[in-house]
C-alpha cells in the first residue's frame, strides 16, 4: 500500500486477494476461492439444478471512482447439464451504498435489486422476457452470448418477484448501455474447460473501458467498448463497491474467474448497524459511511433517535479500536457529542445493540470513594431511578470528616453509556479528606473509618493483626488495584468457608484477568494474610461487589508493573495510547497491538506507574495492556484444515467458510467472553472480514 496524490493505492494480486475480498456466507452464494490457483469458482455445475443461486466476491471497502482504477484477469465458462447449458454470465459490478449486499440471482446476476449499480456484463443467458427485480430482457439476437455495460435502473412496473429473490421487493433491474441498446456478440464456442477469455477493465476520468479477447487457440477475437458513466459517479460522492458476480437460474455450469490485477485508489467504509440484542436482528438499514483513509467517519445520532420514539434504548456499542468512546453517540437524538472513528481501514464494523425495554424504569447506583485512599467505598450506596432519557439530580451525602470534589455531576441522564460503550449502572462520587479546623484552643477529633453499608461482606474480628509484615512478602498497598491469576473465590468473611462465598473468577488470559481494588486487608484464623477488596470490573456482573480474597502472590498480584524494563510489547487487542504527562493526559497517539516500545525510564504516579518512552512522552504500566520484553506479533497464518469466519470473537455469527492453504493477514489477536467471569475464552485472531480460530489444529503462523 502507498500514498500518493490520487489517494491511498491499493494493489491486489493473488498474493493478498483474500485480504481485500470476501465471499459471503448466506443468500445461496456459491462463490469460492481458491489460494493456490488464484481462482474465484462462481458457480459450479454440481450446484443442484433448477435452482436461483448468485456466487459472489465482494472488496472490503471502497472505490473513488474519481480516481483511475484498472482490472486485469481471465474468465473460464464449462458448459454443464452434459456441456448444454453456461448458467448466467459473470458481472464486474460497481455500487453505492453497503458494499456487502447480495443481489437477485438468475439473469440479475448477483445485482438485480440493487439500486444504481452498474458496469460489465458477460452474459451467458438470453432472456426473452423482464424479470422484475432482475434485469430488462436481452435485446440483440437470440440465444448468443454477448458483452455488454449495463446500470441498474428503477422499473416500478414490474411488479411480480420470483420467490428466490434475495431482494423480493425491488424496481431496480439490469439495463444494457451498449450502442443502440445492441451489445457485441460472442459464440459458445469461445467457451469451455481450458477456454480462458482474457479482459481488461479500466476507468478514467469517470469514462469505462472494457476489452475482452477469447482464446488464442481457437484464434483470438477482442471485443471492446467505452461508457461515459460521470451520470452514475457523482462528485459529491465518488466512491463505490465492486462486486463479482455470477448467477444461475436454473441451468449449472463451472464458472470460475481470476484476478491477475487490481489497482484503485481506497475508501474506507464503516458499516453502522442497529441490531437487537436479544436476537441479533436488524432494526433498522444499515448506515454506510465512506471516506479517505487519512479521514474520520462521523455517525449522525438521528437513528437512534428514531429507536428511542419506537420504544428502543441503546445498551451497548462494539466497535473497532479508534472508536471514539469520550464522546460516544449518546441514545437520544440532538447531541452534539457524535461519535466518531478513522477510516484506518477498508471496511470496519460499528454495531449498536438495542433493546425494547425503553418505557421500562432504570435503576443507576451511586457510590461514594475517598480519592485520597485508593478510591475506598465510604457511606452507603444511593441509587437513581426513573425512564430511559429522563435527567435526575444526582444525590451527594453528608459524610463526616469528607468534603465532595468539586467536579461531581449533580445530574445524569439514564440511559447514558459509558466511555466504553456500555450503559453505565454506577456513577461514582469522589471525596477528599476534610482539613481540620484550628483556632486558640487545643482540641482533637478522631474520626473512625466509615464502614461499607454494603453487607456484602463484613470480615471476621482476628485476633491476628491484619496489619502486613515482611512475612506476608509482596503485598498491595490499601488503594492498589490488583489482579487474579488462577481461579479464586470471593468470600463475605476472612475465614473462607465454602458457605459464605459471594462470586467465583474463573482463570483468564493475561489480557482479560479480573481485578479488584484493594480496600483493607483481614487474615484467618491461621494468620494468612487477605485482600479485603472491591470488583472493579465494569462489564461483569460481579462489577461493585465486596467481599474478601486471597493476597497469595501465586493467585493475586499488583495490575501495575512495580520496577523498569527497557522495552514493552503491547498486548491490549485496542493498543495502548501514549501521553504527554505521567497523568496520562494529553493524548498524542494510539499504539497498535504488538508495537515493541523503547523505554527511558519509570515513574510511579499515586498508585500506578508509568513508562517514559524516548521522547519524553508515557504511556501505562498496566500488565493487562502491555509486557516486559519483546514479543512478535503473528502477521499471517495459513489455515491447515478449513474453518469458518465469524462475526466477532464469540463466533456469534458465520460468515463464510475458508478453505484449507488460505493465507490469512493477522490485524490481531483477542479472546472470546471477554467479560465472562467463568468462562476462560479461547484465543481468536481478526482477519479481514472477521474473526478466525487460533487453534493451532487449524492454522499456523507463517509470518
Amino acid at each position: 500500500m502507498a500514498d500518493d496524490d490520487s489517494g491511498t493505492l491499493i494493489n491486489v494480486n493473488k498474493d493478498n486477494f483474500n485480504q481485500y475480498f470476501t465471499e459471503p456466507s448466506g443468500n445461496n452464494n456459491t462463490a469460492k476461492y481458491d489460494p493456490n490457483t488464484g481462482i474465484i469458482n462462481m458457480v459450479q455445475d454440481d450446484s443442484p439444478k433448477w435452482t436461483a443461486q448468485a456466487g459472489m466476491s465482494l472488496l472490503n471497502g471502497v472505490i473513488d471512482m474519481s480516481k483511475n482504477f484498472s482490472m486485469q484477469g481471465d474468465i473460464e465458462i464449462t458448459p454443464g447439464f452434459g456441456g448444454t447449458t453456461y448458467s448466467d454470465g459473470v458481472l464486474f459490478a460497481f455500487r453505492p451504498g453497503d458494499p456487502t449486499q447480495i443481489g437477485n440471482p438468475g439473469s440479475g446476476m448477483g445485482v438485480g435489486g440493487i439500486p444504481n449499480a452498474f458496469g460489465v456484463t458477460l452474459d451467458t443467458a438470453y432472456y426473452a422476457f423482464d424479470e422484475a427485480g432482475r434485469s430488462e430482457k436481452d435485446p440483440g439476437t437470440p440465444s448468443n452470448p454477448y458483452v455488454s455495460f449495463f446500470r441498474n435502473i428503477e422499473r416500478p412496473d414490474f411488479t411480480t418477484h420470483n420467490a428466490a429473490d434475495i431482494l423480493p421487493t425491488s424496481d431496480w433491474v439490469k439495463h444494457l448501455l451498449s450502442d443502440s441498446n445492441s451489445p457485441q456478440g460472442l459464440s459458445y464456442n469461445d467457451f469451455g474447460n481450458g477456454k480462458w477469455i482474457h479482459f481488461n477493465i479500466s476507468l478514467k476520468n469517470k469514462v469505462m473501458t472494457y476489452t475482452f479477447t477469447t482464446d488464442a487457440a481457437d484464434g483470438s477475437r477482442t471485443y471492446t467498448a467505452t461508457h461515459d458513466f460521470s451520470e452514475q459517479i457523482s462528485d459529491e460522492n465518488p466512491n463505490m463497491s465492486l462486486a463479482i458476480s455470477s448467477g444461475a437460474q436454473s441451468s449449472q455450469a463451472n464458472v470460475n474467474v481470476k484476478i491477475d490485477s487490481l489497482t484503485f485508489s481506497a475508501q474506507g467504509v464503516v458499516n453502522v448497524e442497529y441490531l437487537d440484542e436479544d436476537t441479533n436482528d436488524k432494526i433498522a438499514d444499515t448506515q454506510t459511511l465512506n471516506g479517505s483513509l487519512t479521514d474520520t467517519a462521523t455517525i449522525d445520532p438521528t437513528e437512534i433517535q428514531t429507536l428511542k420514539d419506537k420504544g428502543y434504548r441503546l445498551v451497548k456499542v462494539e466497535a473497532p479500536a479508534g472508536y471514539n468512546y469520550d464522546t460516544a453517540t449518546l441514545p437520544f437524538g440532538g447531541t452534539d457529542a457524535k461519535s466518531s472513528i478513522p477510516f484506518d481501514d477498508v471496511l470496519q464494523q460499528v454495531k449498536y445493540y438495542f433493546k425494547k425495554d425503553a418505557a421500562t424504569p432504570m435503576t443507576v447506583n451511586v457510590i461514594h470513594e475517598d480519592a485520597d485512599n485508593g478510591n475506598k467505598v465510604i457511606g452507603k450506596t444511593d441509587t437513581i431511578t426513573g425512564n430511559f432519557g429522563d435527567t435526575k439530580a444526582v444525590p451527594s451525602q453528608s459524610i463526616s470528616g469528607y468534603t465532595p470534589a468539586s467536579s461531581n455531576p449533580t445530574s445524569f441522564r439514564l440511559g447514558t453509556l459509558d466511555k466504553d460503550g456500555t450503559t453505565q449502572e454506577t456513577i461514582v462520587l469522589y471525596y477528599h479528606k476534610s482539613t481540620p479546623a484550628t483556632g486558640g484552643g487545643s482540641s482533637s477529633t478522631t474520626t473512625q473509618p466509615t464502614q461499607p453499608t454494603n453487607n456484602q461482606w463484613a470480615p471476621t474480628t482476628s485476633q491476628t493483626p491484619a496489619t502486613p509484615t515482611a512475612s506476608d512478602g509482596t503485598v498491595a498497598k490499601k488503594g492498589e488495584a490488583v489482579y487474579s491469576l488462577k481461579k479464586i473465590y470471593m468470600y463475605k468473611n476472612n475465614t473462607f468457608k465454602k458457605s459464605e462465598r459471594i462470586a467465583s473468577y474463573a482463570k483468564k488470559p493475561r489480557v482479560n484477568r479480573p481485578m479488584f481494588v484493594v480496600a483493607d486487608y483481614a487474615r484467618s484464623q491461621q494468620g494468612k494474610l487477605r485482600y479485603v477488596v472491591r470488583d472493579v470490573n465494569h462489564h461483569s456482573k460481579t462489577y461493585g461487589k465486596q467481599g474478601v480474597i486471597t493476597a497469595n502472590w501465586s493467585y493475586v498480584r499488583p495490575v501495575y508493573y512495580q520496577s523498569s524494563h527497557k522495552t514493552l510489547t503491547v498486548i491490549n487487542p485496542r493498543g495502548i495510547n501514549e501521553y504527554k504527562n505521567k497523568d496520562l493526559t494529553g493524548k498524542v497517539r494510539n499504539y497498535k497491538q504488538g508495537t515493541q516500545l523503547k523505554v527511558k525510564g519509570f515513574v510511579n504516579h499515586n498508585l500506578t506507574t508509568r513508562y517514559l518512552l524516548s521522547n519524553g512522552h508515557y504511556v501505562t504500566g498496566n500488565r493487562k495492556l502491555v509486557i516486559a520484553g519483546k514479543y512478535k506479533q503473528p502477521k499471517q497464518i495459513k489455515v491447515k484444515k478449513s474453518l469458518y469466519r465469524y462475526n466477532d470473537a464469540n463466533f456469534d455469527k458465520r460468515i463464510n467458510k475458508i478453505k484449507r492453504g488460505t493465507v490469512l493477514t493477522v490485524k490481531k489477536w483477542d479472546y472470546s467472553h471477554q467479560y465472562s467471569t467463568s468462562n476462560f475464552g479461547a484465543k481468536r485472531y481478526q482477519v479481514a472480514g472477521g474473526y478466525v480460530t487460533a487453534n493451532n489444529k487449524y492454522v499456523e503462523v507463517v509470518k
